[in-house]
């Protein structure tokens, strides 16, 4: 394991992309704060709360790709989700999530649109 965890994720460069004045979204797998994701995850989610801190670890590390949404001012992850995929026909979206106080400010939504 390296020290983010998460070798082996996505498919194909990263991209990055401003969604909102003040926010930005990135696919590169090194930005994804995991303490954020297992915080929100395993306090706030409205299901799955039951998985351990090294489930989620699994889960993060075996997706298709992961996408954060930051704050540009401090680059802190205000967002997450994450795709599992076939690579051919199949794909789902999970653990989507925007933290509370970003919350109405609409960091997130252009991140599902690309």
């Amino acid at each position: 394991m390296t020290a983010t965890g998460l070798e082996g994720v996505g498919a194909g460069p990263t991209v990055s992309a401003a969604v909102r004045p003040g926010y930005a979204f990135s696919d590169d797998p090194t930005r994804v704060d995991r303490d954020v994701v297992w915080s929100f995850l395993s306090t706030q989610a409205y299901r799955g709360r039951w998985r351990t801190r090294e489930d989620v670890a699994r889960q993060v590390r075996g997706a298709w790709r992961v996408v954060g949404v930051y704050r540009e001012a401090d680059g802190a992850m205000v967002g997450f989700a994450r795709a599992v995929s076939d690579g051919v026909a199949l794909d789902y979206l999970a653990d989507v999530f925007v933290l509370p106080a970003h919350r109405g400010r609409r960091p997130g939504p252009g991140s599902s649109r690309r």
